[in-house]
């Protein structure tokens, strides 16, 4: 019997080293750019049954980690590309807020309207001065209470003012955390797409110039939407004052456009 056994070992042998040999001979095909590198690293995730974080070091992708969903999309792996897309226009919402938006916006702007009913309110409280009404010692409260709350809101302004350091460092780290996470997870995806690539040549292989394209345009226009609509709202605001029929002449001019 063990006469009988040990060539059908040596055909297992055989056929995995032949099985291996064919897998590294298809990396170029499916990779399209840097074969050596991805056979290097698509060996050492093979080898191994499960990733360790170690692992994960040795096999960080920096090219993943500087282009971020760029590089996902280009070899169409949008699975996660589409997760980190999302955390990267959080992290540049962020720092455009904090860089170049104005965090106290939104109290200032209610400070204004409060001084405009204030000053409707000094001008009753004269007249009723002048008539000699009974009514003075309610316009008094009345402009008393509106001057306290253009002081309470000024604090608040102070302070969302404050958190610009805050929100600058938020969105910093979020960003650095989505790159560190691209260039973890970034070649073990790609090498599981290889071996279902290997099954089925359908799988999306390969980097194509008009995929690369559609990628670019597609992150920069979801982030530079997202950040302009959520870190400076004043613009949209803007077009829908004038777009709305009941502003007039006077308030479109006051418009920031």
């Amino acid at each position: 019997m063990a006469v009988v056994d040990e060539p059908a070992k040596d055909e297992r042998v055989s056929d995995d080293g032949a099985g291996a040999e064919r897998r590294d001979d298809l990396v170029p095909e499916f990779v399209g750019s840097h074969p050596d590198y991805y056979r290097r690293q698509f060996k050492r995730i093979g080898d191994r049954t499960g990733l360790s974080w170690s692992a994960r070091v040795q096999t960080f992708n920096v090219a993943a980690a500087l282009l971020g969903p760029i590089w996902f999309g280009m070899r169409g792996l949008w699975s996660r590309g589409l997760p980190l897309l999302v955390l990267e226009t959080v992290a540049f919402i962020q720092l455009a807020r904090g860089l170049f938006g104005d965090l106290g916006a939104d109290a200032r702007e209610r400070i204004e309207q409060i001084e405009s009913t204030l000053a409707f309110r000094q001008e009753q409280l004269q007249s009723a001065i002048d008539k000699q009404s009974d009514k003075v010692d309610v316009f008094k409260r009345a402009i008393a209470s509106l001057e306290s709350a253009i002081s309470d809101i000024e604090v608040e302004a102070a302070q969302a003012d404050a958190t610009v350091l805050w929100v600058t460092l938020s969105g910093l780290g979020l960003l650095l955390l989505a790159r560190l996470i691209a260039g973890i997870v970034a070649t073990p995806t790609l090498e599981k797409r290889f071996s279902a690539w290997m099954s089925d040549r359908r799988v999306t292989s390969g980097i194509s110039t008009t995929r690369t394209a559609l990628t670019v345009l597609f992150v920069l226009l979801v982030i530079l939407a997202s950040t302009t609509h959520y870190a400076f709202p004043f613009f949209f605001q803007a077009e829908d004052g004038i777009r709305d029929g009941h502003v007039t002449g006077v308030q479109t001019c006051a418009l920031p456009i």
